[in-house]
């Protein structure tokens, strides 16, 4: 081959072609979108509309699934710590039970459906409950527990036999 610039061209314009403007847009409408444009914007907004609305009525479900979700205090069970009626904010993510902690066990109260119990964790797997009845006093592995969050000691007994291991991965809750 001959060299472009022999060709009384430059370089550049020999391999490409003939320059062209820098860029000319010609879109993707057809000409009768070209005529109407506001019908491109109008589409784009309704399915924008849809997304955001589909968005708003699933992430109320998803919050509540797998974050969090929102209890009422069923009854006085738990005075003086927790009072009738008060709301609670109970989170589902990254949680393991230890002792001391309270907890809502849903759909287990009196063995009822749809009820919630909110409760003290006692203790967790692996750990031994007793309870002398007499005393009111709770024991867990052997120490007295001390329960300066409760109205008095526990003197009802339920019928539960004690002393409990609590079997892994299960909680005792008073």
């Amino acid at each position: 081959g001959a060299d472009p610039k022999d060709a009384g061209g430059d370089a550049r314009t020999a391999r490409r072609g003939p320059l062209r403007p820098p860029f000319r847009n010609t879109g993707t409408m057809n000409p009768t979108e070209r005529k109407r444009p506001w019908r491109h914007i109008v589409r784009n907004a309704a399915g924008t509309a849809l997304v955001i609305a589909a968005l708003a009525l699933w992430m109320p479900y998803f919050v509540r699934a797998f974050v969090c979700d929102q209890f009422v205090v069923p009854s006085e069970s738990m005075l003086p710590t927790l009072e009738n009626g008060e709301r609670l904010i109970i989170s589902h993510l990254f949680y393991e039970p230890s002792a001391g902690d309270i907890v809502v066990l849903c759909g287990e109260a009196d063995h009822e459906e749809g009820k919630n119990l909110i409760k003290r964790i006692i203790a967790t797997g692996g750990q031994t409950v007793d309870i002398d009845f007499e005393l009111g006093q709770v024991y867990v592995d052997g120490e007295a527990l001390s329960e300066p969050y409760t109205l008095e000691p526990t003197y009802l007994d339920e019928g539960t036999e004690f002393p409990l291991t609590v079997p892994e991965g299960e909680i005792f809750v008073m």
